[in-house]
Protein backbone atom coordinates (compact mmCIF):
# COMPACT_ATOMS: atom_id res chain seq x y z
CA UNK A 1 0.00 0.00 0.00
CA UNK A 2 1.28 3.35 -0.89
CA UNK A 3 0.43 6.63 0.69
CA UNK A 4 0.66 9.86 -1.81
CA UNK A 5 0.63 12.85 0.30
CA UNK A 6 1.35 16.57 -1.30
CA UNK A 7 4.37 18.44 -0.26
CA UNK A 8 2.50 20.60 2.17
CA UNK A 9 1.17 17.72 3.96
CA UNK A 10 4.77 16.63 4.68
CA UNK A 11 5.83 20.20 5.65
CA UNK A 12 3.19 20.18 8.08
CA UNK A 13 4.27 17.00 9.33
CA UNK A 14 7.62 17.48 9.48
CA UNK A 15 6.98 21.20 11.22
CA UNK A 16 4.63 19.16 13.34
CA UNK A 17 7.48 16.49 14.31
CA UNK A 18 10.23 19.41 14.95
CA UNK A 19 8.22 21.14 17.49
CA UNK A 20 7.80 17.70 19.49
CA UNK A 21 11.65 17.19 19.30
CA UNK A 22 12.42 20.52 20.33
CA UNK A 23 9.88 20.41 23.22
CA UNK A 24 11.88 17.50 24.43
CA UNK A 25 15.30 18.76 23.29
CA UNK A 26 18.12 20.08 26.05
CA UNK A 27 20.20 22.01 23.96
CA UNK A 28 23.79 21.27 25.99
CA UNK A 29 26.11 24.43 26.22
CA UNK A 30 29.72 23.44 26.66
CA UNK A 31 31.72 26.58 28.14
CA UNK A 32 35.11 27.62 27.71
CA UNK A 33 37.71 29.75 29.63
CA UNK A 34 36.65 32.57 27.18
CA UNK A 35 32.62 31.90 26.99
CA UNK A 36 30.84 34.86 27.93
CA UNK A 37 28.50 33.98 30.70
CA UNK A 38 25.00 34.74 30.41
CA UNK A 39 23.46 32.40 32.94
CA UNK A 40 23.15 34.31 35.77
CA UNK A 41 22.71 38.26 35.82
CA UNK A 42 25.65 39.24 38.37
CA UNK A 43 28.18 38.36 36.44
CA UNK A 44 26.58 38.95 33.26
CA UNK A 45 28.80 39.50 30.30
CA UNK A 46 31.69 38.34 31.65
CA UNK A 47 34.40 35.26 30.66
CA UNK A 48 33.91 31.70 32.90
CA UNK A 49 37.43 32.26 33.11
CA UNK A 50 36.77 35.71 35.05
CA UNK A 51 34.28 34.53 37.19
CA UNK A 52 36.92 31.15 37.69
CA UNK A 53 39.63 33.92 39.20
CA UNK A 54 36.60 35.69 40.67
CA UNK A 55 34.30 33.42 42.70
CA UNK A 56 34.74 29.78 41.60
CA UNK A 57 32.22 28.51 43.77
CA UNK A 58 29.47 30.04 40.98
CA UNK A 59 30.80 27.85 38.35
CA UNK A 60 30.77 24.91 40.51
CA UNK A 61 26.92 25.83 41.09
CA UNK A 62 26.45 26.47 37.76
CA UNK A 63 27.68 22.89 36.56
CA UNK A 64 25.75 20.96 39.71
CA UNK A 65 22.49 22.98 39.07
CA UNK A 66 22.26 23.96 35.30
CA UNK A 67 20.88 20.99 33.25
CA UNK A 68 22.54 22.71 29.79
CA UNK A 69 25.58 24.07 31.51
CA UNK A 70 28.85 21.75 31.18
CA UNK A 71 32.78 22.83 31.20
CA UNK A 72 35.83 22.08 28.90
CA UNK A 73 37.58 19.42 30.91
CA UNK A 74 40.04 22.19 31.86
CA UNK A 75 37.61 24.07 33.85
CA UNK A 76 36.21 20.62 35.58
CA UNK A 77 39.50 19.80 36.37
CA UNK A 78 39.99 23.22 37.88
CA UNK A 79 36.92 22.45 39.49
CA UNK A 80 37.95 19.60 41.00
CA UNK A 81 41.17 21.24 42.71
CA UNK A 82 39.41 23.93 43.98
CA UNK A 83 36.14 21.60 45.26
CA UNK A 84 38.53 18.47 46.59
CA UNK A 85 36.29 16.85 48.40
CA UNK A 86 32.60 18.29 47.23
CA UNK A 87 33.13 17.80 43.25
CA UNK A 88 31.92 14.98 41.37
CA UNK A 89 31.33 14.59 37.70
CA UNK A 90 28.14 15.05 36.62
CA UNK A 91 26.52 13.52 33.27
CA UNK A 92 25.29 16.28 31.18
CA UNK A 93 22.83 17.01 30.63
CA UNK A 94 21.88 16.69 34.05
CA UNK A 95 21.87 18.30 37.05
CA UNK A 96 22.95 17.14 40.68
CA UNK A 97 21.91 19.89 43.25
CA UNK A 98 22.50 17.61 46.04
CA UNK A 99 26.76 17.75 45.38
CA UNK A 100 26.39 21.51 45.49
CA UNK A 101 23.84 21.40 48.82
CA UNK A 102 26.67 19.42 50.22
CA UNK A 103 29.25 21.64 49.66
CA UNK A 104 27.36 24.73 50.89
CA UNK A 105 27.10 23.18 54.09
CA UNK A 106 30.13 21.80 54.93
CA UNK A 107 31.42 24.57 54.01
CA UNK A 108 29.09 26.44 56.71
CA UNK A 109 30.00 23.15 58.83
CA UNK A 110 33.67 25.14 59.77
CA UNK A 111 31.16 26.37 62.17
CA UNK A 112 33.42 29.37 63.07
CA UNK A 113 30.51 30.65 64.90
CA UNK A 114 30.31 28.04 67.12
CA UNK A 115 33.81 28.54 68.27
CA UNK A 116 35.28 31.20 71.03
CA UNK A 117 37.84 33.36 70.04
CA UNK A 118 40.40 32.00 71.83
CA UNK A 119 39.99 28.71 69.41
CA UNK A 120 39.83 30.66 66.66
CA UNK A 121 42.91 32.46 67.05
CA UNK A 122 44.35 28.93 67.97
CA UNK A 123 43.67 28.07 64.17
CA UNK A 124 44.50 31.11 63.10
CA UNK A 125 48.21 30.59 64.04
CA UNK A 126 48.43 26.28 63.32
CA UNK A 127 47.69 27.86 59.54
CA UNK A 128 50.33 30.30 60.05
CA UNK A 129 52.29 27.15 61.57
CA UNK A 130 51.90 25.38 58.54
CA UNK A 131 52.65 28.09 56.29
CA UNK A 132 49.05 28.46 55.02
CA UNK A 133 47.06 32.13 55.11
CA UNK A 134 43.93 32.02 56.98
CA UNK A 135 40.63 32.23 54.55
CA UNK A 136 39.04 35.09 55.26
CA UNK A 137 35.36 34.18 56.70
CA UNK A 138 37.71 33.33 59.46
CA UNK A 139 39.43 36.69 59.61
CA UNK A 140 36.44 37.94 59.54
CA UNK A 141 34.43 35.80 62.61
CA UNK A 142 37.46 36.87 64.54
CA UNK A 143 37.24 40.71 63.96
CA UNK A 144 33.20 40.56 64.70
CA UNK A 145 33.82 38.38 67.90
CA UNK A 146 36.66 40.73 69.17
CA UNK A 147 34.11 43.47 68.55
CA UNK A 148 31.52 42.46 70.03
CA UNK A 149 33.67 41.32 73.46
CA UNK A 150 34.48 45.18 73.22
CA UNK A 151 30.79 46.07 73.02
CA UNK A 152 29.55 43.63 76.09
CA UNK A 153 32.43 45.17 78.03
CA UNK A 154 31.16 48.75 77.34
CA UNK A 155 27.67 48.07 77.91
CA UNK A 156 28.34 46.42 80.98
CA UNK A 157 27.53 48.55 84.46
CA UNK A 158 30.33 49.94 85.75
CA UNK A 159 31.18 50.05 89.51
CA UNK A 160 31.66 53.42 91.51
CA UNK A 161 35.50 51.98 92.44
CA UNK A 162 36.15 50.91 88.74
CA UNK A 163 35.16 54.25 87.20
CA UNK A 164 37.27 55.97 90.04
CA UNK A 165 40.40 54.01 89.44
CA UNK A 166 39.71 54.53 85.65
CA UNK A 167 40.02 58.10 86.19
CA UNK A 168 43.06 57.89 88.23
CA UNK A 169 44.49 56.27 85.19
CA UNK A 170 44.86 52.76 86.54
Amino acid sequence: MKLIITESQLKKILSQEIETINEDMIRLRTLTTKSIWNITKKYENMTVGDILDIHPSTIYWAYCKVQWANFTPDILEILAKKFPFFFRPIDKPGTDPEQFEDFVERKGGKNYMNKSLPELKQMVRVKRMNGEKPDLELMAVIKNKEMDRKNINLQAVKSKSFLQRKNQGK
